[in-house]
């Protein structure tokens, strides 16, 4: 049976789910630049424990992304020149490690969990994703798995990439800042922040101007990378839509939750999940066309090299 996509369709997201939930966006965007402080204030509850646990776990569809990208990247055995098939192996086993590093790390800064439990919990999600992964890619051809590979790996670079660099640019106080402090609000749509060198001089640490946009939100918005499995199997295309909100439906849950732990406001975690939204569109439709062109068999073939050709010449004794 044949597992590969079919071509025919211009991107693994359907168009009413894209719609529909870019609708959504531009409706909670709206709503926080009306209401953003006042929202803020009346989520805002530090001591949430689903905001706690979301803060350490919400993320993790970035860094298993990651995992799921290398794992294709070592099973995918492309037919190509033996130098890029090592790299595309030690490139792979290189994000696996990355990304369960970072789900052994990155929890640590939100919920003290003692070391060991965080380890195991960081091995677990990361078998778990090695396994499913693999099971799932099984019978599918090697120009598809690379394609996905590439796709979860540039979405995840991208839109970190993105969010840092504007978190940098806007510096935008936290939510939680302000409670403590009583600094004064900062509307999204000003950038810069008049008092943060008053405020960093009485102890209030850099990460506080980084609320503009959401991290958590964007790394969580990765989920909606489920419906890129449909390059691999044309079965999967039936479930896209489902698979893309339940992506996006965990990727608001993770929205919501940094309201309530003060750490950014609702025109934050709406341009976060944005960002990413945006990335996956674009990155969903390069891979089908990728795939569509076939541009992965352009790639240098490995194997032997063929015997030469006799020579036909004048004969010598």
């Amino acid at each position: 049976m044949n597992r590969e996509r079919a071509p025919e369709n211009a991107s693994t997201i359907p168009r009413r789910s894209a719609l529909a939930f870019g609708g959504l966006l531009l409706i909670l965007f709206v709503a926080g630049s009306v209401a953003d402080y006042s929202l803020a204030t009346a989520l805002f509850s530090p001591e949430n424990a689903l905001g706690t646990v979301l803060a350490a776990y919400g993320e993790a569809p970035a860094l298993l992304a990651l995992v799921a990208a290398g794992t294709l990247a070592v099973t995918a055995r492309p037919p190509v020149h033996l130098v890029l098939r090592w790299l595309l192996i030690i490139g792979g086993a290189g994000l696996i490690v990355v990304g369960t590093l970072a789900l052994i790390i990155r929890p640590e800064e939100y919920w003290a969990l003692p070391a060991i439990v965080r380890t195991l919990i960081a091995l677990a999600l990361s078998a778990a994703a090695i396994w499913a992964t693999a099971r799932f890619s099984a019978g599918a051809t090697w120009q598809a798995m690379c394609t996905l590979a590439a796709a979860l790996f540039a979405v995840v670079a991208v839109e970190m990439v993105l969010v840092q660099g504007v978190k940098i640019l806007w510096e935008r106080p936290r939510m939680r800042m302000l409670a403590e402090t009583g600094a004064e609000f900062s509307p999204w749509w000003s950038p810069g922040y008049e008092d943060r060198d008053a405020l960093a001089a009485q102890g209030v640490e850099a990460s506080e101007f980084k609320s503009f946009p959401s991290g958590h939100s964007a790394n969580a918005a990765t989920l909606m990378m489920l419906t890129g499995f449909a390059l691999l199997r044309e079965d999967v295309r039936r479930y896209t839509a489902g698979l893309f909100w339940v992506g996006a439906a965990w990727a608001l849950l993770v929205a919501l939750s940094r309201l309530t732990v003060g750490a950014h406001f609702l025109t934050d975690t709406a341009a976060g999940l944005a960002v990413t939204f945006v990335v996956v569109l674009i990155i969903s439709a390069l891979a089908v066309k990728v795939l569509d062109a076939r541009l992965l068999e352009r790639l240098p073939r490995g194997g032997p090299r063929p015997a030469p050709a006799p020579r036909h010449g004048r004969a010598t004794h």
